[in-house]
C-alpha cells in the first residue's frame, strides 16, 4: 500500500488567441504543509515560490519540483501529476462551450532535469580512536595515573560524513546516493481528465504521470564516495592509508570537536582519571586527543546510515499539443501533483 503526504494543486490558465498571436498560460498554487519526514515544493525555474508561468509560442513550460528529506527515513517515494480538462472562463465558467481535454497536454523534461544538493549524512560504524599515553610522560602525572606502565587509552566517536554542496559536485554520482532519484517517462500524456473541476468531466481512472521519483540505494558506495571528498586535500591522511589524527578527522567533517571530547573524557575517566581533574584542566583531554588516531570507515553496511538529508529536484514542463478546433479566449483546469510514500 502506498501512503500520500503531500499533495500541491495547481489552478492552470490558458489564454487562447487567434492564430499568430502568442499563447500565454499562467499558474496559481496552493501549497498543503504537513508535519512528516519529506516535504515538497513547486518553484519556479528561478527557485521563488510558483505564483506564474508563461507558455510563449512554444506552447510549454517548465517548473522546479523539490522533495526534501528532512529525517531520512529508508522508503521511497514518488511524486505524480494529475490533470483536469480545461473550460472556457470569462468572469465564470461556460461549462457548455468546448473544453480543451486533459489529453491535449503531456509532461516532457527541461535539459539535464535532475539535481541533488544539501547532502548531509551521518554513519556508524564509529570511528575507534587509540593511542599511548607513556608512563614517563608530564601527560601521565598530570592526569594522575598509576603505575609505572605505558597506558592504552581508546574511544569511539560516531562518525559525520557531511557536504553541503551544490548539484554539480554529484555529477556522474548519483546513482550512488542513499536515495536513488529519477524522472518519470517523457511525452507522456493526460489520457484522462481528473475529478475535481467545478464543470466536472473527471474519469473514473485519470492519468497519473511521474514527475519524480525516489528509490532506496544500497549506502556503502555513496558513504565511500563521500568519506574521499572529506578526506581530500588531507596530506597525511592520504600518505598513510587513510589513517586520520584526532585533528584531522574533526578538520576533515568526519568527527566532531564536542563528540571527541565527551569521547576521550568518557575513556579516561575509564582509566582512573578523577573528573574533576578534567573539569578543571580541559586541556589535558585536547592533550590526549593529540596521541589518538583512527581509521574511518573500516566496514559499512546499508544500516549504517544514522540520518541523512537532502533535495531532490526535477525539471518537468507543461507541454500543450495540437489545438485545432478549440475557439479563442481563456481557459482554466487544474493540474494536482502528489507526493507519495512507499510503505
Amino acid at each position: 500500500m502506498i501512503s500520500t503526504r503531500r499533495a500541491v494543486a495547481v489552478s492552470l490558465t490558458m489564454v487562447l488567441l487567434a492564430a499568430g498571436s502568442a499563447f500565454a498560460q499562467s499558474t496559481e498554487v496552493t501549497v498543503v504543509t504537513f508535519a512528516g519526514s519529506r516535504a515538497m515544493t513547486v518553484k519556479s525555474l528561478t527557485g521563488d515560490n510558483l505564483t506564474a508561468m508563461s507558455m510563449g509560442t512554444a506552447r510549454e513550460a517548465g517548473f522546479l519540483v523539490n522533495v526534501t528529506d528532512l529525517v531520512y527515513d529508508r522508503k521511497g517515494y514518488q511524486v505524480t501529476a494529475m490533470m483536469t480538462n480545461l473550460y472556457k472562463y470569462a468572469a465564470a465558467y461556460d461549462c457548455g462551450a468546448p473544453s480543451i481535454a486533459a489529453g491535449k497536454l503531456s509532461v516532457g523534461y527541461l535539459a539535464n532535469p535532475i539535481s541533488i544538493k544539501d547532502i548531509a549524512a551521518a554513519a556508524a560504524p564509529v570511528l575507534n580512536f587509540s593511542g599511548t599515553i607513556a608512563a614517563t610522560s608530564p601527560l601521565f602525572a598530570a592526569l594522575g595515573l598509576a603505575g609505572t606502565s605505558n597506558v592504552n587509552v581508546a574511544s569511539q566517536v560516531t562518525q559525520q560524513l557531511i557536504d553541503y554542496s551544490t548539484s554539480t559536485v554529484y555529477s556522474g554520482a548519483e546513482t550512488l546516493l542513499p536515495m536513488n532519484v529519477s524522472t518519470g517517462p517523457t511525452g507522456t500524456a493526460f489520457t484522462g481528465s481528473a475529478a475535481g473541476h467545478p464543470c466536472g468531466g473527471g474519469a473514473a481512472t485519470p492519468t497519473t504521470i511521474k514527475v519524480q521519483q525516489g528509490t532506496v540505494n544500497t549506502h556503502a558506495d555513496f558513504l565511500n564516495w563521500l568519506k574521499d571528498r572529506v578526506l581530500a586535500g588531507h596530506a597525511t591522511a592520504a600518505g598513510s592509508g587513510g589513517v586520520l589524527s584526532a585533528a584531522e578527522a574533526v578538520a576533515g567533517g568526519l568527527a566532531t570537536q564536542a563528540g571527541l571530547d565527551d569521547s576521550v573524557r568518557t575513556a579516561l575517566i575509564g582509566l582512573g582519571v578523577n573528573p574533576l581533574i578534567l573539569t578543571a584542566t580541559p586541556k589535558l583531554i585536547s592533550d590526549a586527543e593529540a596521541l589518538m588516531s583512527a581509521t574511518p570507515l573500516s566496514s559499512l553496511s546499508t544500516s549504517d546510515v544514522l540520518r541523512q538529508t537532502g533535495t531532490y529536484s526535477t525539471l518537468p514542463k507543461l507541454i500543450v499539443g495540437d489545438l485545432t478546433g478549440i475557439p479563442t479566449g481563456a481557459y482554466k483546469g487544474t493540474m494536482t501533483l502528489t507526493l507519495v510514500i512507499d510503505p
